[in-house]
């Protein structure tokens, strides 16, 4: 067994093992998740779990193809599908923090008008 074999055997049971810790640690709850994908409000958001899944798997890809280009001697391209596809996902992460801001100073705005100014009279 040379030096790369050792070291890509050492890493491909290091990751599984590091996951299987983490997952029990979650499963125990001493590692508490709601303010991973949460806001601040304590309301789930979509755009952070979704580019938490993306990113979790396409960086287990990338790294099984580089386990298999190491044997050749190669480094890996990274499809530009992926790389759209990871933009896309961190697009919409971006925008629903801005439409989320946006809506917390129109909120402040309304909060802030004088009661004369809120209500439309007849």
């Amino acid at each position: 067994m040379d030096v790369m074999d050792f070291i890509k055997w050492s890493i491909a049971i290091f990751i599984p093992l590091l996951e299987i810790t983490i997952i029990v640690l979650i499963w125990r709850g001493q590692i508490d998740l709601r303010f991973l994908i949460s806001e601040d409000n304590g309301m789930a958001s979509l755009s952070r779990f979704q580019f938490l899944i993306f990113t979790f798997v396409i960086v287990g890809i990338f790294a099984m193809m580089s386990f298999d280009a190491m044997d050749m001697g190669k480094w890996v391209d990274i499809p530009g599908a992926v790389l759209g596809l990871m933009g896309i996902s961190g697009g919409s992460y971006v925008a629903a923090k801005g439409i989320q801001e946006s809506a917390k100073q129109e909120d402040t705005k309304v909060a802030a008008a004088k009661p004369e100014d809120r209500w439309v009279r007849n």
